[in-house]
Order: C-alpha cells, then structure tokens, then sequence
C-alpha cells in the first residue's frame, strides 16, 4: 500500500494515511500515533473524542496505534492495521477526499512539523436553571428587576444565547407553559434594561455576555426539539464550528462541510435550509479571509492560526 504523512499537508491531524490501490487519489484508512500530533492536541478531549468525530463525520475510517504495543509486539500491531485496512468500506468513506499535498523539495523531518493550532472545544450545551424560589413563581407579579436578574443568569451560562430560549428558561422554572402578553412584555423590557446598563449585548435575537468575544462551539444533542431549532443557533457560534470541522479536516469541500459542521453540534441530518445557512456562513468567511479557497478545498487561512 501506498502510505502518506501528514505533515506533508500541514496538518498533523493523523500522521498516516493508506491510499485506496482501486480508487486512486482517494483513502482507505488514517492511522493515529502517539506521537507529535497526538501530543500536541489541546487536551484528552480534543484527542479522544473531537479529531475523531470530526474525520468520521467526513467519512474517514481510523486506526490507532501506540509505540508500547507496537514495541511489545510489532507482528500483533501490524496484522491489526492491516486488518482495519482490509475491513468492508462504507459509501462515505469511499467518498473522503485526498488532502492536496504541500509542494516541497526539503525532506521532512517530523520534529520540525509545528503543532497545529489549538482549535475551540466542542462542549455539551449546558442549559440555566435561573434562581426563582417558591415565591416567584407568579412572573405576572414579578418585578422588572427579579426577571432581568434571572435574565442574566440565562446569559451567563448560555451565552449567545437565543432571546426566545432566555425567556424559556425562566418560564420552564416558573412552571409557566404559555405565558400571557403581559409577562412577554415584561420579559422584553427586561432584556432591554440589560442592554441598557452594558451587563448584556443584544446581537440580532441573540444574547451575549458583556465579556465573550469568541463564542463556544457546542453539541445540542441533548436539548429538546424546541431548542434545537436551527434558528436557536447563533451565526457567530455556526462560524466557529465551520472553522473547527475545516481545521481539523485535511481541507474540505463546500459540498461536505454541512453534514460534518451540523454532526458537530449534535445534529443528525442535515436538511436544505441547514445546507443554505452553512452555505452563507462559508461566504462569509470566505470574504473576510478567515477561510480560503485552496483548489476546491476549504481551508484555514494563514492568519487564523496565529
């Protein structure tokens, strides 16, 4: 089989990749080593359970092996890849692309290969319980103040968060399934004081804590349907998550980057309008040179990973 390193695209994602002998320009498998790309991921989390399922999410079957188990028995190890080479190809992965390699006529030295850049976390979405107590359960009777404070809370923890979903929280605690017009519109003059005093930025319908600039990438699988709207999803938020799934990819269509960014945040299919909406949102950051057009590929431009 014909084997290729990573570092040779720039990437350090995986550190090797076996060619398909009957589809050439296209990959079997990628094998992960416990070595320099291994290490310098961010954390455990970024190793074991983002850089996997972003690779998987674009249809690439992986493979690890460890220097201890190869040292103890290379024979074992080997038979072990050669099996996973060898292991039935699903219609996705048979699709994977070949990552354009980097034109060089130095010989690469793997210790020389910097460390990609650390990319955000893919964390669970964690919903607010604001802190009504027995007594504030009326919201009919509760004072702009007690609502923009449990506003508040909301955003401290879900920042951006949807304005819908801010009030939602505070009514799923009230016990409140359908509140009436009065309290909607003390819910928004609410809103509107924090905005006011600075404590909270109003961006579009979403709410934002004063201090974030870069907001989390997060994985909505867990919430209920109503949360899970595509609309509940900040464009801020959809553009770090392209970004995370291009940077950890090695280059990636405009036509593939939907399914993968949607996977990320706990989606299990993808439908047309998510297809538009990530669409508008690579556009995006094609024009403000966040990514770049690299022959096809979507790519992290130079200045991201500074």
């Amino acid at each position: 089989y014909l084997v290729a390193e990573s570092p040779g695209w720039g990437t350090g994602t995986v550190d090797l990749a076996v060619s398909d002998p009957e589809r050439p320009g296209r990959y079997i498998l990628g094998i992960e080593c416990d070595g320099p790309s291994y290490d310098s991921a961010r954390s455990a989390r970024d190793r074991d359970r983002l850089r996997p399922q972003v690779l998987e999410g674009l249809g690439w079957r992986l493979h690890r092996a460890w220097s201890p188990e190869w040292a103890s028995n290379p024979q074992r190890e080997l038979e072990r890849v050669l099996a996973a080479i060898g292991a039935p190809k699903t219609p996705a992965e048979s699709a994977a692309p070949e990552p354009k390699p980097v034109e060089s006529t130095e010989t690469i030295v793997r210790d020389d290969v910097p460390a990609p850049a650390a990319v955000p976390q893919v964390t669970e979405y964690q919903t607010a319980r604001p802190s009504l107590k027995r007594k504030d359960k009326d919201l009919a009777a509760a004072s702009t103040l007690s609502l923009a404070l449990w506003t508040a809370e909301v955003v401290q923890k879900e920042s951006p968060v949807h304005v819908v979903e801010a009030a939602r929280r505070i009514f799923t605690e009230a016990g409140v399934k359908r509140p009436g017009k009065r309290v909607q519109a003390a819910m928004e003059e609410a809103v509107d004081e924090l905005v006011q005093s600075g404590q909270v930025l109003r961006r579009g319908d979403f709410l934002w804590s004063a201090g974030m600039t870069k907001p989390p990438v997060r994985d909505r699988s867990g919430l209920p349907p109503a949360s899970r709207k595509l609309e509940m999803v900040s464009d801020e938020e959809l553009a770090e998550a392209v970004c995370v799934v291009v940077g950890q990819s090695y280059g990636i269509s405009r036509e593939q980057a939907p399914a993968a960014v949607f996977k990320l945040l706990g989606y299990s299919r993808t439908t047309d309008a998510m297809k538009d909406r990530c669409d508008s949102i690579i556009s995006g950051l094609l024009s403000e040179g966040r990514l770049e057009d690299d022959g096809g590929l979507l790519v992290l431009a130079a200045s991201s990973h500074t």
